[in-house]
């Protein structure tokens, strides 16, 4: 398989969320918007056969203030590059395979206790929807959950796996109840979806 599906990847994850099926604007007072979701609806990817590739070509998604949103072109990688689109800001990738430097596994996210708690705050097909839209074939496809070791500054308070001051055996080690209650949960969530 070699470099392309790797690049691929990072190309579809740098993007986002979701391709646009029908968004749902929500402005906050600046020149762009968010797409809402909630229990009733949130944005998808197309999970049909043709966002497959071939090997040797990629897949391009632009989005933009002007409205255009997860754009998607299918292109094949040449040797000499090629301009799809101009825009004044643009971000330039240059495939050495000759020279490769690294391996990439996926891409994903952290799932903190602020993360949680925001969750749990959604109605249980909100949080259905927008955790979808994470892991799901019909969403981006995270692969990997970065979770912090106990609290971090993400957290509500200050804590560790072991709060007890000299328990240098860890005889009282063990997770805290926000994990069980912001990320452990959610977490499981993932790995089923």
């Amino acid at each position: 398989m070699g470099l392309f599906p790797k690049i691929i990847m990072v190309s579809c994850s740098i993007v986002a969320l979701c391709l646009a099926d029908n968004c749902v604007p929500r402005y906050y007072g600046y020149s762009s918007f968010v797409c809402v979701c909630n229990s009733t609806y949130c944005d998808t990817m197309d999970a049909s056969p043709q966002r497959s590739l071939v090997g040797g070509s990629y897949r391009h998604f632009v989005s933009t203030k002007d409205g255009l949103r997860f754009d998607s072109t299918v292109a094949n990688f040449t040797r000499k590059p090629k301009i799809y689109f101009s825009m004044k800001k643009t971000a330039n990738f240059i495939v050495r395979r000759d020279k490769p430097r690294q391996e990439i596994y996926g891409f994903g996210g952290a799932m903190t206790d602020a993360s949680g708690i925001n969750i749990a705050s959604l109605s249980v097909n909100a949080q259905d929807n927008l955790l979808k839209s994470y892991f799901a074939p019909t969403g981006i496809e995270y692969t990997f959950i970065r979770v912090p070791i106990a609290g971090s500054d993400f957290s509500t308070r200050e804590y560790s796996y072991d709060d007890v001051n000299g328990d240098i055996s860890l005889v009282h080690f063990g997770l805290a109840e926000e994990d069980y209650q912001y990320k452990v949960q959610w977490c499981k969530y993932e790995i089923n979806t």
